[in-house]
Order: structure tokens, then sequence, then C-alpha cells
């Protein structure tokens, strides 16, 4: 079997700046998956009230190879230090092997030098006209905990979203200067705020009450595209946490939104390359409701099982404290509706 190797060219440095930045705002570890696809990363924050992933696909990177699928583990802060070090107009060169130390010749501009590959290393290059400039990333060994997160993770992801085909659900697409306003409109008020679905109108509505007045924010039908409100529904949900995703508006022109009454949010949202003619990848956001006075999220997400008697990392008889920072509830029942479980693509 070959040792796993890739290297890969970005050019979309504003893109990739942005992506690492909202992961590292919500994680402390990350840990990417490479295969002949392209790159993927699926995440839950330590609260479990935000999970997400993301698939970019070949067509992201100026140029993509690898010899076997393979993971690389970093600390998510530190991979986002470096990347805004990067200028807009830099290529950005990522490359690793497993093999041992060796001595190569590269390429750097227009000369060569003779360089040494060391293992377990990723290469961070950020390339440009005057300059080359290097850093090295090792390997994190991040351990069983961080592995299991990333596999229930992804689980709990194609779950909730195999719930709401299955169930009463609300689809709609909004587009992101929207969704960007009326956001930041209702955090003014407060950080919790009620997502509402009216089926009669087909038409949603952002509200709050907070100690400094109230807000309502509706979104006119004429101004949401592939609405499909089979009921009315309404879910709370922290602003907070919708605003860490807002930069993507940049990239990505519309969200799509999945809701379901009282159950966790799915945001999806298409990045494109700059013309906004070819999608480059997807990034997944799934947000858990806030739900008074239940059961919190505080231990792992391999709480998820088959028994139907217990909630997504609660302890028995636990209650979540009465205040905005309260862990959500997802039962294992709602999960159940969904079927079997989806396979695992995380490597062990």
């Amino acid at each position: 079997m070959k040792p796993a190797e890739f290297s890969f060219s970005i050019e979309r440095i504003a893109l990739t700046k942005s992506l690492v930045k909202i992961i590292a705002s919500l994680v402390d570890n990350l840990m990417f998956v490479f295969d002949n696809n392209g790159m993927h990363f699926v995440a839950i924050d330590s609260p479990h009230v935000a999970m997400f992933s993301m698939d970019l696909a070949i067509a992201f990177f100026s140029k993509f190879k690898i010899t076997a699928p393979c993971t690389f583990n970093l600390e998510a802060s530190d991979f986002s230090k470096i990347l805004n070090r990067a200028s807009v107009s830099d290529e950005l060169v990522l490359s690793y092997n497993m093999k041992d130390d060796r001595v190569e010749e590269t390429s750097v501009g227009k000369s060569k030098q003779k360089v040494k590959v060391e293992k377990n290393i990723m290469k961070v290059s950020m390339l440009s006209n005057k300059r080359a400039r290097n850093f090295k990333i090792k390997n994190k060994d991040f351990g069983s905990t961080d592995v299991d997160d990333a596999k229930q993770a992804l689980t709990f992801i194609n779950q909730i979203r195999d719930l709401a085909n299955k169930n009463d659900s609300s689809t709609f697409d909004i587009t992101m200067d929207l969704f960007d306003e009326i956001v930041k409109d209702a955090l003014l008020v407060g950080d919790l705020a009620d997502l509402i679905a009216d089926a009669g109108s087909q038409t949603v509505a952002l509200s709050n009450i907070g100690d400094a007045g109230d807000y309502d924010g509706e979104i006119t039908k004429e101004n949401v595209t592939n609405t499909k409100i089979m009921c009315n529904m309404k879910a709370t949900f922290s602003l907070s946490y919708l605003e860490s995703v807002l930069p993507l508006g940049t990239f990505s022109p519309v969200v799509h939104v999945t809701m379901m009454d009282n159950k966790p949010l799915i945001l999806d949202f298409d990045l494109m390359n700059e013309e906004g003619s070819e999608q480059v990848g997807i990034f997944t956001f799934v947000l858990a409701p806030r739900v008074e006075e239940q059961v919190p999220v505080d231990d792992t997400a391999a709480d998820i099982n088959e028994e139907g008697d217990e909630n997504v990392g609660g302890g028995e008889g636990e209650q979540a404290p009465e205040d905005d920072d309260a862990a959500l509830e997802v039962t294992d029942a709602d999960l159940q509706e969904a079927g079997e479980q989806a396979p695992d693509t995380v490597p062990q």
C-alpha cells in the first residue's frame, strides 16, 4: 500500500480563510479527510449545540494530487492564524506525506532547491512573484474521542436530514443579503429568536422579545423561493450561532433552509466559484433549537443510541440551567423516526 501523500493548490484564498475562520470560531480541533473526491470535514461544537460538515470538490482546487485517502489533524485557531497571513494574490499550496524523512529537489518559482521532507508534517506554502513563505504543521493525535465525535456528528446530520424528509418539514431559500439583515436586526434585541413558518401565507418570520425591546422581521412570499411549508412551525434558536455563518454570504448567494417544529435547523450553503457559474463545495450547518427545561446536551454525540430512552448527550434526570447559554435537546425518539443510521465515512 502506498504511503498517503497529498499536494494541492488553492487560489480561492478569501473563501478558504473565511471557511477556516468560521470553523475555528466553533471548534478547537480540525480533522480533515482527503480522498479522490476532494477534501471533507465534519465536527460538533463542544456544547453539542451546532454541527457542521464541509465538502470541497476537486474543482475548488487549482491543483489536486493524492496517493491514498488520509486524514490530517490540527488545531483550528493555529491554522486560522497561519492562513490569515496569506494575501489574496498568493497561491496557497498544502502538501503532506507519511514517508520517512528524505531530501528531494523541488521548484520554488523559477529556481530549484533541495528541501528536507519530514514525516507526518503538512507544509503550508504561500507563493507569490515576490516571495515564498513556508510553514510546517504537525499532524496531531486527537485520540478516539475526537474521531468518535466526528463519526457521530456525521451520522446525526444524516439522520436529521432523513427525519426532515420523512416528516412535516418546511423548506425554503433565502438570499444571504436578506438573511444577514434579519439576523443582525434581531441581535439588537437579544440572542434568542423564534423562526416562524406560516403555511397559510407561505411566509417566514424571525422575531424575538428581549430586555431592549421587540423585533419582528417578516420575509414576504416574494422574497422566499422554492417554498414548501407544509404546516405552521416555530423553533427558537441562538442568533449568535447563526451570525457565525453569515460570512458565507460572500461566496454563497442563497441559503437553503430546512426546518421542523422545535427540531434542529438545517442550513445548506452552496459554495460557488468566483464567476458564480460552478459549485465547488457545500457547507452544511445544523443548529439545535432552544428548548427550556430540557436535558442538556453536555456529553458526546455517542449518546445517540437505539434504546430511545435517553436524550442526546444528557444524563438521566439532569435539567438545563434557565439561562440563555443552556445546552439544547434533541431526543433519541426523533432520530429513530429517521430509520437506520447512515454509514460512517470518517476513517479510523
